[in-house]
């Protein structure tokens, strides 16, 4: 086994483990709201969502967003490519980018989408080829404007599932959705976050005010 593959296994784990923001939670929300504020100013000229407002597809991931790391990201990536390389079942489940969508995700949202309705050359040939071709372009899928078209994807997807009439009343299921596949309530505490124990979906409503 080369090197750098055990360098990242052993290093993989405690990073994950270690990443959780243990700041006091006033210092995580100033640093945050300045992050927003970056955020918005780039995603003010992204395509509108299909089913609901912009705000409303950004306060899915504001979780993720405002704990991604730069540096965190390049070693998941890093991981993500050896574990697929050395044939590890988890290499699908390993989130990357700033919404930190992970391939299984991006796989299942490409191929249930009307692949004409896609206006990314990269995203549109997908076309079913599985893992190693979404492996290739991992660069790519890593962007923020790329991943946004991707959770506006899975929007669609999702809301041309449920009745279109009760938006309101499934917003919080699309959050649930998008944060651990399943629509079930969480009994457990977003761990990315150690200043406060709210959910996934508490600390969405909490940032949305920000």
């Amino acid at each position: 086994m080369k090197f750098k593959y055990i360098i990242l296994i052993v290093i993989f784990p405690k990073l994950v483990s270690a990443q959780s923001l243990k700041n006091s939670c006033l210092e995580f929300k100033k640093e945050s709201i300045v992050k927003l504020n970056e955020f918005h100013t780039e995603v003010v000229d992204f395509p509108d969502p299909n089913y609901v407002s912009k705000k409303e597809l950004i306060t899915i991931v504001l979780p993720e967003y405002l704990t991604y790391s730069y540096k965190k990201n390049k070693i998941e990536i890093s991981y993500l490519k050896m574990s697929y390389e050395l044939n590890m079942e988890r290499f699908n489940t390993i989130s990357f980018g700033p919404f930190q969508m992970q391939l299984r995700f991006i796989k299942q949202n490409l191929e249930e989408y009307p692949s004409e309705k896609i206006n990314d050359e990269v995203l549109k040939n997908y076309n079913n080829s599985g893992y190693k071709y979404l492996i290739n372009h991992i660069n790519h899928l890593n962007k923020l404007e790329i991943q946004w078209k991707i959770l506006k994807i899975f929007e669609y997807n999702f809301f041309n599932r449920v009745n279109k009439n009760n938006i309101n009343n499934n917003y919080i299921n699309f959050i649930r959705k998008y944060n651990s596949g399943n629509i079930r309530k969480p009994n457990n505490h977003f761990t990315k976050i150690m200043c406060d124990q709210k959910t996934y979906e508490e600390w969405c409503s909490e940032m949305s005010k920000w």
